[in-house]
């Protein structure tokens, strides 16, 4: 208790430079505390972002089966409600369809049920159905008359019927609307043909299928309760699901048919274990580096501590104290600091893992990063507690072997402390260079265990390698640089910078610590923060080119309107049509892929890097501005007036002209039967601007190539003579022909193909402007003939690009003029194509204002969310934690040099004292530690970036090659906001410390120093 006492005693007594040595300690505990707690964080959010970027079916759990009209619902019911206590259950939506033949046309349409469905329908008039009642949706409403009120006939496949009453009438909802079971939704989505069910409630279902024998598909879909599912309670699901599918198998079954029971959580939680478990390596590759660090700063800080006490260690020994009793004296204070460092430690560990898991890219559906301290991080941190304990007590080795006479010689020889005579550089800095010329060639292997997520140890351990000996090599060449502009520093006549010079060149104990921690600190800041940086930003890369933009919404067809690029969409959102192109001569791997884009907004919304070709992004779109195809049409033009000789072949075609409207969009006039012979034929042509095409339509596709002449005469625009002179044929289906002049008009030699129903002639039309992939660009003429759709028409390369948002990479890709492309097929009625999806610059999600504007959407792809799972890999998980405590290393050095700094300038009391009695000015002394505080830290800390740039250099293409990104080709990226803020803290702290120091020591009593002892 009395050795206790006095230990006790001693750290009040030296409590700053105690508790110095406890923050170091407690940061290294908290550096390995963090792994653990860092690791359980990144699992948890790991699992919560997986289920929450999961689709509905792969989340949850469906059963499904089929039963005839003598099929006891009520008892299966119960069956599966029972079962489902064996997973952790939300939920149970149970839903049957059948089909039914309904309304006036008698059409086969799915019937169907599912509880509480009505109140997940938009109603564009009444409500949901009750019993005996049915909703039908918006499309069948009108192809069949159908009205709110209305009795309608159900027939089932024995010619029974009964009748039903219209309740409401709705609009089909989205896919991505969960309560339908996502894309298992039982409503077709997209361009499907199949017809849209009819909605009844639970009994009406039942009713209708006993009495009138329909065989209907039962399925129970159980919603699971899985936010905030823990780790370990997620390892269980798979089996829990293995359970109850064997069970549900045992139990229901009807007429010898087993149910089938379909999820994708196996899969689901597998992917979690396995992403966890590539995670473990790399965490404990940056523990251990981390760790080196932390130990070599802390067996400095041991040093330092012993030698304050090695006086007094020295007395102690002189007066009896044995060499043994001394030893277990610092034994017991080195656990002593390990001990009050250890619940700090955890706390730091605590900070750290939620610090990292923040600034480590954004979470999938806002998962979140929770922070728990676990038995086994309080283990790590002890584990960490007792090395630490074990480094401070290791150099008290030495000191308690002297004795008062000897110690009184050590340091009145001592010049330099151990740690500057030391060669560390000359032992760590080659191991460090060696391990970066293995990663440069390509040498080291990762551990085996390691996994697809590993990190290479090497490239952890070469650059710390080679930072910590660099540091020493830096701050040696810098103080032997003082050394030799001693005598210069000498002749300097202005005070400041002879005292500054002076004590930098001659005291070489403090000057060497601190700058060797400011260099170490500033180099690992800038290569950690500079991983983090590089593998964030081309994960977010990778995600808005996989995507295209910051959101990308596949569209169905609108409801009411057009569906070209005439709908005016909220700034920053582009229509997107993904079109095939087809009639390349050149061989490729993958058949190009093609888009169709508005130039006028798609550069708002997509997303672009400048490698991806030689010009800028607004340079090539603006060369995808066309022409208005077509002819344009006077202000106030009605008809077009033609008579046309038909042979007998020709009766029975259908005249129409194709228009552009105003706003964009386009129409066709009423057709107009061709009859055999010469007659004259008025198209009403009001409200067009622009004349596209005239068509000529068979009844019926055609089984057999056919050709005739059409005689085309007195053409004329509201009375005025109009001139078909350059009009030519359009390529459509297969189908053509030729137009040439005659007497008095024109002759059109129409060419039907087999399957085509359709010839028309347009004024020639202009290429449609494209920027190419490069390998199209290099097999294919600048000028190309193209089928997109049913159309063939001209593409005139105007760009190239070597990649493009939202395009597979090695994909071969075509870019078109979105208006000028939609102009051309819009010159066949009816075959031209729709925009199907549009992209969004922004953070909120678009659904809503895209669905305002017009555009159903389907589905939703998001480039935040892709970036998120990415950033989830492990070895970004791993640097992310590499650089947060690089970011707080920095904090703790910053603060103990300014520390260290401030009080070395206190204990030079004496001195100034005797300055200022000689007559130094304020001016003179303040200079002198301005001097002396921004040329230690500032030059460390220049030296230190201009290391870690070098580094960095060193071990690029390592670190791309870790990169879990290859599309975009990855690129090293500096986090400058880190660095600048890095030096202004340095900067800010220096000023402190030299403010605070110099006022302490201007205030002070010049006779009240001087009396005292200069020691």
């Amino acid at each position: 208790m009395a050795m206790l006492r006095f230990l006790f005693r001693r750290l009040v007594a030296q409590r700053l430079l105690a508790l110095g040595v406890v923050l170091t300690l407690a940061f290294s505990v908290g550096v390995m505390a963090s792994g653990p707690i860092y690791t359980d964080a990144a699992r948890n959010s790991i699992l919560a972002s997986a289920i929450a970027t999961a689709s509905v079916p792969v989340a949850n759990v469906r059963v499904d089966l089929y039963g005839g009209s003598s099929f006891h619902w009520a008892s299966a019911d119960r069956q599966v409600r029972a079962l489902s206590s064996l997973l952790p259950v939300r939920t149970i939506v149970p839903q049957g369809e059948a089909t039914v033949r309904i309304g006036p046309s008698g059409g086969s349409v799915p019937m169907l049920f599912r509880a509480g469905g009505g109140a997940h329908l938009a109603y564009r008039s009444g409500t949901a159905p009750g019993t005996g009642q049915v909703a039908v949706p918006i499309g069948l409403a009108q192809l069949s008359g159908i009205k709110l009120g209305d009795r309608l006939e159900v027939l089932g496949p024995t010619n029974e019927q009964r009748t039903v009453q219209v309740s409401g009438i709705f609009d089909p909802p989205a896919r991505t609307d969960a309560f339908w079971f996502g894309e298992d939704t039982p409503f077709p989505q997209g361009d499907s043909m199949d017809p849209v069910p009819v909605l009844v409630d639970g009994p009406t279902a039942r009713t209708l299928a006993t009495e009138l024998g329909l065989s209907t598909h039962f399925a129970w879909d159980l919603y699971l309760s899985l936010a905030g599912i823990t780790y370990p309670d997620a390892l269980n699901l798979p089996d829990a699901y293995v359970q109850f599918s064997t069970e549900i198998d045992h139990r229901l079954i009807v007429q010898q048919q087993p149910p089938h029971v379909s999820s994708g959580i196996q899969i689901l939680i597998a992917g979690v274990q396995r992403s966890v478990s590539d995670l473990r390596v790399p965490i404990l590759l940056v523990l251990l580096q981390i760790l080196v660090v932390t130990l070599v700063v802390l067996a400095g800080v041991g040093v330092l501590f012993v030698s304050r006490q090695s006086f007094e260690l020295a007395v102690l020994h002189s007066r009896g104290f044995t060499t043994r009793t001394l030893l277990l004296a610092q034994g017991l204070q080195a656990l002593l600091a390990a001990a009050f460092a250890l619940p700090i430690g955890i706390a730091i560990g605590a900070l750290l893992s939620r610090f990292a898991g923040l600034t480590n890219g954004p979470r999938p559906g806002e998962a979140g990063f929770p922070i728990t301290v676990s038995l086994s991080s309080v283990l790590f941190g002890a584990a960490a507690a007792a090395a630490g304990a074990l480094v401070l007590w290791l150099p008290s080795i030495p000191a308690v072997r002297r004795t008062i006479i000897a110690e009184r010689r050590q340091t009145s020889r001592e010049t330099r402390p151990t740690l500057a005579r030391a060669p560390v550089e000359l032992i760590v800095l080659p191991v460090g260079l060696f391990a970066l010329a293995q990663l440069r060639n390509g040498e080291a292997l990762a551990p085996a265990t390691a996994g697809q997520g590993s990190i290479d140890p090497l490239l952890l351990f070469g650059p710390t390698l080679v930072i910590l000996g660099a540091s020493f090599l830096v701050v040696r060449l810098l103080s032997w640089g003082l050394g030799s502009l001693d005598g210069r520093i000498g002749r300097s006549r202005r005070l400041s910078t002879y005292l500054a010079g002076r004590r930098l060149g001659r005291t070489p104990g403090v000057v060497f610590a601190s700058a060797v921690l400011v260099v170490l600190a500033t180099g690992l800041l800038f290569v950690s923060t500079t991983y983090r940086a590089t593998t964030l930003q081309n994960h977010e890369d990778a995600a808005h080119a996989f995507a295209g933009a910051d959101w990308v919404a596949t569209v169905g067809i609108p409801p009411d309107g057009s569906n070209a690029f005439d709908r005016t969409l909220p700034p920053g959102m582009a229509d997107v049509e993904r079109v095939q192109p087809d009639g390349f001569t050149g061989t490729y791997s993958t058949p190009p892929e093609g888009l169709a884009v508005d130039p006028a907004t798609f550069q708002q919304a997509a997303w672009w890097r400048a490698d991806f070709a030689a010009e800028s992004f607004e340079g090539l779109l603006g060369r995808l501005a066309a022409p208005a195809e077509g002819m344009t049409l006077p202000q106030g033009s009605r008809t077009v007036e033609l008579t046309i000789d038909s042979p007998r072949g020709a009766a029975g075609l259908e005249l129409r002209a194709a228009l552009r409207r105003p706003d964009g969009s386009f129409t066709s006039t009423e057709p107009l039967t061709l009859a055999e012979g010469s007659h004259p034929y008025v198209l009403d042509v009001s409200g067009g601007t622009s004349l596209l095409s005239l068509t000529f339509e068979a009844p019926s596709t055609t089984t057999h190539t056919r050709r005739m002449l059409l005689m085309m005469t007195g053409v004329r625009l509201d009375g005025a003579p109009m001139s078909l002179a350059g009009w030519a044929p359009i390529g459509s289906l297969g189908a053509g022909g030729r137009i040439t002049p005659a007497s008095g008009g024109w002759t059109f030699t129409a060419s039907f193909a087999i399957g085509s129903a359709l010839v028309a002639i347009e004024p020639k039309p202009v290429a449609v402007p494209a920027i190419m992939s490069s390998d199209i660009a290099q097999q294919e003429p600048t000028t190309m003939q193209l089928r997109i759709g049913d159309r063939t028409l001209p593409i005139q390369r105007v760009g190239t690009a070597t990649s493009f948002p939202g395009i597979a990479p090695g994909t071969p890709f075509i870019v078109v003029s979105g208006p000028a492309l939609f102009e051309l097929q819009g010159a066949v009625p009816g075959q031209g194509g729709r925009v199907n999806e549009v992209w969004t610059h922004g953070d909120r999600d678009p659904t809503a204002a895209i669905q305002a504007a017009g555009f159903p959407v389907i589905d939703l792809l998001s480039a935040r969310t892709i970036e998120g799972r990415l950033d989830e890999a492990p070895e970004s998980l791993a640097v992310g934690l590499d650089a947060a405590a690089a970011i707080a290393g920095l904090g703790l050095v910053i603060a103990g040099v300014t520390a260290t700094l401030y009080f070395a300038q206190r204990r030079r009391d004496f001195e100034f004292a005797s300055l200022r009695a000689m007559g130094a000015g304020a001016p003179a002394l303040r200079g002198t530690i301005a001097r002396e505080q921004f040329a230690l830290i500032g030059v460390a800390s220049i030296a230190g970036v201009l290391l870690g740039d070098v580094v960095v250099r060193l071990a690029t293409a390592p670190l791309l090659r870790t990169v879990s990104t290859s599309f975009p080709a990855p690129v090293i990226v500096i986090d400058v906001a880190a660095l600048i803020v890095a030096l202004i803290v340095i900067a800010v702290a220096a000023t402190v410390a030299a403010v605070t120091a110099t006022r302490a020591l201007l205030r002070s009593s010049i006779s009240a120093v001087l009396r005292g002892d200069p020691e």
